[in-house]
């Protein structure tokens, strides 16, 4: 009796942490990758909404976008594209695999999505806007003429020809790596701006530091480096304000703990009750 007893509260035990623990972890199924058409139809998936020339994601992705048509929006309004580590949003289109030069894109803006762990490629063409997103890092091959500002992400490859881009009011975790020239990288948020210059400070209220911050040298031999710096760092980071969502309802979540002590200390005290009683209930023989 007293063996069954323990079994039975130990499977209370065990369902109050399944129902407490998981109830909120988001399940991220698998799905291929996804495709705007040269058309313009989406393929792949149900969860991007199309009006005219605009995208909208209605619900969190797990899929690279593979974008084949210019002159579109990309609104993530706020959910996320989960494939941790490759490419969300791949803007390539074939472009350094043998395919068409024709095929280059221009003119996309990628705005309000959240990717931890994803990044933005881009291989030719330009003109693209990526504006106020959560991005791990964004990659520009031969492709001129972007912005990229209002973002928080880890850094920035400017490579082969990437020139004529503009980075700005970004907040940026690691830094730029530049193969390119004529880029304007300026007025950003260097995380470790004040642990690589501690005796930085601020040019009155402007909220810019004292210190121009060095984000990538050159090596050239037999002559003076190439140094590339944001001559105006901010000294706070950039507001990100994602629309409709926040981040931190993108990614899967356990919740607290202290809905789970509460079970605990219940099951706890139910055990101590049903001691008592089988001691009284011996004691009454």
């Amino acid at each position: 009796m007293i063996g069954q007893t323990r079994a039975t509260l130990l499977m209370l035990l065990i369902l109050c942490v399944l129902v407490v623990a998981f109830p909120n972890v988001e399940i991220v199924n698998a799905e291929g990758i996804i495709y705007i058409r040269p058309d313009g139809i989406v393929e792949g998936t149900d969860k991007i909404q199309r009006a005219g020339n605009v995208y909208t994601l209605t619900e969190n992705i797990s899929s690279t976008v593979n974008v084949q048509r210019s002159d579109i929006v990309i609104d993530g309004a706020g959910f996320a594209i989960n494939v941790d580590g490759s490419h969300g949003i791949d803007l390539t289109h074939g472009v350094g695999v043998g395919q068409n030069p024709s095929n280059l894109l221009y003119n996309v803006t990628i705005q309000n999505l959240f990717m931890a762990k994803e990044s933005v490629i881009a291989n030719g063409g330009g003109n693209h806007t990526v504006y106020n997103n959560y991005i791990l890092r964004v990659y520009l091959y031969g492709c001129g003429y972007n912005k990229i500002t209002h973002c928080t992400l880890d850094g920035i490859n400017l490579d082969y020809g990437s020139n004529n881009n503009i980075v700005t009011e970004n907040n940026i975790r690691d830094a730029v790596e530049y193969l390119s020239y004529n880029n304007t990288v300026d007025r950003n948020y260097w995380s470790n701006y004040l642990t690589k210059y501690p005796n930085a400070t601020e040019i009155g209220n402007t909220g810019i530091g004292n210190q121009p911050y060095v984000y990538w040298i050159v090596d050239i031999p037999s002559d003076m480096p190439l140094i590339y710096q944001d001559e105006h760092p901010l000294m706070k980071p950039v507001a990100i304000p994602l629309t409709n969502s926040s981040p931190s309802n993108n990614t899967p979540e356990f919740p607290s703990w202290t809905p789970l002590l509460i079970m605990i200390f219940a099951v706890v005290a139910l055990a101590v009750v049903c001691r008592r009683k089988l001691q009284s209930r011996g004691r009454s023989k």
